[in-house]
């Protein structure tokens, strides 16, 4: 991989000495100070499961024993989910009961305390506060003040957020398997922007509506600066994101403007540029000195059998046959 590209990072660990545990929570989380005190009779242990994707973690923890934790200063924006059990979290004189129905939101540079049983099994998800308010502003297309307020509570039991919720533990188990096709750049970006785009979209705040509201599509300008910047690099693992900014309007302009002016979505249009140059090269190259899968991947297509697929639809044969009645 190039260097700047995401890259997954997925480990496990069990602690058992409790300072330990809290300088690696500390390193994990961020806080500005983080306590950790244990009660019981139960020797301390602290389960981890650490599932990172650049600006991205997904943090499961398990423990022996009832627990308590003051954590000051939280780090990026979190939302703490319950896998197993009950914990009582409160912040700013409020309290949420994080339960498998309610997950708890937490804000950057809030204090927090958590207090919770043995049978506790938390999934912290954390998004660097900086990189949510630049996916925000680009999906409205404007530039907004810092900081976004979010509600202290989330009603988990169904919609966008449940939704949410499982691309999450999709993410956190990826991490952890070797040859997943997070490791491919194209699919890692990806995901990293459903989890970013997903939380703002789930989450009660004031821009919640105008995200969800139908926006003007982009005018044909800026469809040309896309068409443009893809066709002259299609291998580039593009976000929609990074279109919307090439063509300098929101996500959802851009979506709407190559509707209305190309009949199909900006990551389609990608993908159709893609499969035209996979079947140029195809058709000019030797069987014995190019592979399908060195082409598709040289066309920015991570998953060889969807890459198969499409290709045998759009073309009406398989790629090994183009390359073979190339010879």
């Amino acid at each position: 991989m190039a260097d700047g590209e995401l890259r997954p990072h997925g480990w496990q660990a069990t602690i058992s000495d409790r300072d330990q545990a809290r300088h690696e929570l500390i390193r994990l989380l961020a806080p500005a100070a983080l306590s950790l005190d244990a009660t019981g009779a139960a020797p301390f242990r602290l389960g981890l499961g650490v599932a990172r994707l650049g600006p991205v973690l997904a943090l499961s923890m398990s423990f022996a024993m009832p627990v308590t934790a003051e954590v000051h200063g939280s780090g990026g924006y979190q939302v703490l989910l319950a896998e197993a059990g009950l914990a009582q979290v409160r912040r700013a004189g409020a309290e949420v009961l994080v339960d498998r129905d309610r997950a708890a939101v937490l804000s950057p540079g809030v204090d927090v305390t958590y207090r919770h049983g043995a049978d506790f099994r938390p999934l912290v998800v954390v998004v660097d506060a900086a990189v949510l308010h630049r996916e925000l502003s680009a999906m409205l297309g404007v530039s907004l003040p810092r900081g976004i307020a979010l509600t202290p509570a989330l009603d988990v039991t169904g919609g966008a957020a449940a939704s949410w919720c499982r691309t999450v533990r999709l993410f956190r188990d990826e991490c952890q398997r070797a040859g997943s096709l997070l490791e491919h750049p194209l699919i890692a970006e990806r995901m990293r922007q459903i989890i970013v785009a997903g939380m703002l979209l789930c989450l009660p705040h004031r821009y919640q509506a105008e995200l969800h509201r139908r926006e003007r599509p982009a005018p044909p300008a800026s469809v040309r600066r896309v068409v443009a910047a893809i066709e002259e690099q299609p291998e580039h693992p593009f976000s929609v994101g990074e279109l919307a900014g090439i063509g300098r309007v929101s996500i959802r302009a851009l979506q709407e403007g190559f509707r209305r002016h190309l009949g199909m979505s900006p990551v389609s249009y990608l993908r159709e540029v893609r499969l035209a140059r996979a079947h140029d090269l195809l058709r000019q190259a030797h069987p014995g000195q190019v592979t399908v899968a060195a082409v598709a991947h040289r066309c920015g297509f991570a998953h060889l059998g969807r890459f198969s697929s499409a290709y045998r639809a759009r073309y009406g044969s398989s790629p090994s046959a183009t390359l073979r009645a190339g010879a």
